[in-house]
Parts: structure tokens; C-alpha cells; sequence
């Protein structure tokens, strides 16, 4: 049985364990809390972090976060230790009789610092991503499980002295409560609010581990745990996990995020059914007089297996016979832009199409063919200035 398989089992039974248990927290055994005094040398490191998994897979959150202390002692740069010291923090929250919005926001932020760390280190591997991923699951479903049972249990007690004061039904006085009436509604709104943004800080995490199982989980299996939003951003995490180019996903959103001169703001589109990093750009001359307004540039997936960049802007520009032959001239060295003269009509066109493969090989170059399109439609713009022509907005009335 691989370990993720095993801590999710014994977690699991643990976490029913401690739903149905009282106290609201379980006080460890003072031996326990003493052997991180000892002083510890690294040939203890293995024997450690076994009973320190051992002890999370028994549900003792607490148990488990003190070895895992331990451990961290004798190696910091362990991934596996880091992800269990933040898997043992919302573990460790399971053995509570309630749950509150402060305990969920102070653990879920302790977890994802460590994971964090966990994420940067060189042995970062498949364990550490089952351990990290089945513990979100397991604190996920014990939240929304204990949060969920008591606030329906209160509204039963408002309910039931509703009946009694008034000779108002049950069903009539839940649904005339109100947040601003009852404190509990209240808190049941900042618990909900805490856990979405547990999951949230999860998913984007999860860019970078990858952990299918929990993506799937979000979605389907934790589906009334959490947020809409969380499950669109588990599908569309799926979709680019699963996609046979995901591996270009990361630079082409790094590209498309870099830049400062977009028309507006760039767009991020994540779905289950595509990826689609977009924005435009408008080149001018310096004085801004004259301009190609709108270059539309975008990383795409086409279907499950194909992902594209393209440039598209295709503009006609009434410049003269004389001057549109001379300036479609000048830039016959251009490495973007195709210019070409027809008549008194410059026709300008940037069009641009890399897919797949062919766009694996050259995505180190789209930043600089990006700069190109800036640098070489500015040119455009002042030679057209120069030479008289008009540019801007009767120009619209002829692009294409």
C-alpha cells in the first residue's frame, strides 16, 4: 500500500474517531513533550521521521507535529519533514471538539508556509505530495463535517424555543434566521470564509505539486466542502495537469504576466476545457499622434492536446502611391511585421502562429518576438508621420 493510501486510511478513521470524541483538546503525555530536549544526532533522523509519520497516521496531530519539530532539528532541508510539520498543524486541529474560523486560519497559514518550503527543496517527491494532499482532504471533510453538525444543531435549539414562545414551526423559524440576529450565523460565515481560503492558498500551491488525487477530491468527492470557485480552479488545475504541454503553461503565463505595456490588462482563463493567456498592445510614434491600437498576442489550448501563441493584427493605412511604396521599402527587413503598398494603401500585417511542438522550441524567443512587434510598429508609425500619412482614426474606418 503506498504511504499516501495508508496515512489517508488511518487518518480517515482517525478524524470519525474525533468527531465523536468530547474535550476540546487532548493533552499529550509529558514524556512525550520532553524528548525534544534531547540532543539529537543525524543518524536519529530516519527513526524519527518514522514514528513521526506513524504517529500522524494515527491522527495525533499534536504527537506528530512535535517528532516532526524533531526531525526539522536534525535536517531543515528535509521536504518530507517540512510537508509533514505542515500537515500535523491542521491535523492537529481534528482532535478539537469545535472548530473556528481563528484555529482554521492560524493552522491552514502555519501548513502552508512549511509546504512552501517543503515545495523549494531538492527531494521534494511523490510522498510528500500524497502526504500533503490527503491531509488537506481529510481536515477539509472534518471541518465541513463538524461546522456543518453545529450549526444545524443550533438552529435546532432556535427553533425548538421559536416553537415554544411563539407556536411557530421548526421549518418556519430556521428560515427566518439572519446573520445579524444570531451570532452563531455568523460564525458559521467566517468559519466558511476561512476554510475557502484555506482551499484557495491549497490550489495555488497545487500549480507546483501537482496532486491529482486532490485536485479530483475538490472536486467531486469534497464537492460540498467547498466553494464553486474551488471546484472551477480544480478542474482547470486537472485540465493543465493532465495536458501534454502543461510544461509550457508556467513561461507562457510568466511572458504574458511580465509585461507592463498591455492595452488594459492581460487576461488569466482557467478552465477545465481550456488555458488561455491573452492581452494587447498599441505601438505609437513618440509624439502619440499616430498609432496601431490593439495587437492582439495570446497563449492558447486548442483541445487536450495542443497549445499555440499568436500574434494577429492586420491594418490599412491610406498613405499615397508614391510614399506607401517607399515605406513598405523601408521595411522589408522587418522580422514581425509584413508591409506591402497597393495603390495609395499601405497594408500592415504582424501574424504570427507557433503550435505544439514548434512553439516548445522557440518559447524562450516569444518575449523578444513580442519586443520585435513593439519596436518594428513603432517604425511604422513614424515613418507614416513622416511621410504624411494619416494613422489613427479615419484610419479606422479601413482596418481589418
Amino acid at each position: 500500500m503506498a504511504i499516501g493510501d495508508f496515512i489517508k486510511k488511518k487518518l480517515t478513521n482517525a478524524i470519525s474517531n474525533a468527531v465523536a470524541g468530547g474535550g476540546k483538546k487532548e493533552e499529550k503525555p509529558a514524556a512525550q513533550q520532553a524528548v525534544a530536549q534531547q540532543v539529537l544526532g543525524p543518524e536519529q533522523f530516519p527513526n524519527i521521521l518514522k514514528n513521526a509519520l506513524n504517529t500522524l497516521n494515527a491522527g495525533d496531530g499534536e504527537g506528530a507535529k512535535n517528532l516532526f519539530t524533531q526531525a526539522l532539528s536534525i535536517n531543515p532541508e528535509s521536504a518530507l519533514a517540512l510537508a509533514g510539520r505542515g500537515a500535523s498543524a491542521i491535523i492537529g486541529l481534528t482532535s478539537y471538539r469545535r472548530f473556528d474560523a481563528e484555529d482554521c486560519e492560524r493552522a491552514g497559514n502555519e501548513a502552508i508556509t512549511y509546504w512552501k518550503n517543503a515545495l523549494s527543496k531538492p527531494d521534494f517527491n511523490d510522498e510528500a505530495t500524497s502526504l500533503m494532499g490527503n491531509s488537506v482532504i481529510v481536515f477539509v471533510r472534518w471541518a465541513h463535517k463538524n461546522s456543518t453538525k453545529r450549526y444545524a444543531d443550533k438552529k435546532r435549539e432556535v427553533g425548538a424555543t421559536t416553537n415554544k414562545e411563539s407556536g411557530r414551526g421548526l421549518i418556519s423559524a430556521a428560515k427566518n434566521l439572519v446573520a445579524e440576529d444570531l451570532p452563531f450565523v455568523e460564525q458559521r460565515d467566517a468559519e466558511e470564509k476561512a476554510l475557502k481560503k484555506f482551499v484557495d492558498d491549497v490550489l495555488e500551491l497545487n500549480c507546483m505539486m501537482s496532486c491529482i488525487p486532490l485536485l479530483e477530491a475538490l472536486r467531486n468527492e469534497l464537492s460540498d466542502a467547498v466553494s464553486y470557485e474551488a471546484r472551477v480552479k480544480a478542474g482547470a488545475a486537472l485540465f493543465s495537469s493532465k495536458h501534454q504541454y502543461s510544461r509550457l503553461f508556467a513561461p507562457a503565463r510568466a511572458i504574458i504576466e511580465g509585461r507592463s505595456d498591455w492595452h488594459g490588462k492581460c487576461k488569466i482563463t482557467q478552465t477545465s476545457e481550456q488555458i488561455k493567456y491573452s492581452g494587447s498592445i498599441t505601438v505609437s510614434d513618440t509624439a502619440k499622434k499616430y498609432k496601431i491600437k490593439k495587437i492582439p498576442i495570446a497563449f492558447y489550448t486548442k483541445g487536450k492536446k495542443s497549445f499555440c501563441f499568436e500574434i494577429k493584427k492586420k491594418q490599412q493605412v491610406i498613405a499615397g502611391s508614391e510614399r506607401a511604396a517607399q515605406i513598405a521599402e523601408q521595411c522589408k527587413s522587418f522580422s514581425v511585421w509584413n508591409v506591402s503598398a497597393k495603390k495609395k494603401k499601405l497594408l500592415i500585417v504582424c501574424s504570427r502562429l507557433l503550435r505544439d511542438d514548434e512553439l516548445a522550441g522557440q518559447i524562450e524567443g516569444i518575449a523578444g518576438m513580442i519586443d520585435a512587434a513593439v519596436s518594428e510598429g513603432s517604425q511604422i508609425c513614424e515613418m507614416i508621420m513622416t511621410s504624411g500619412g494619416k494613422l489613427g482614426f479615419f484610419a479606422g474606418l479601413f482596418a481589418k
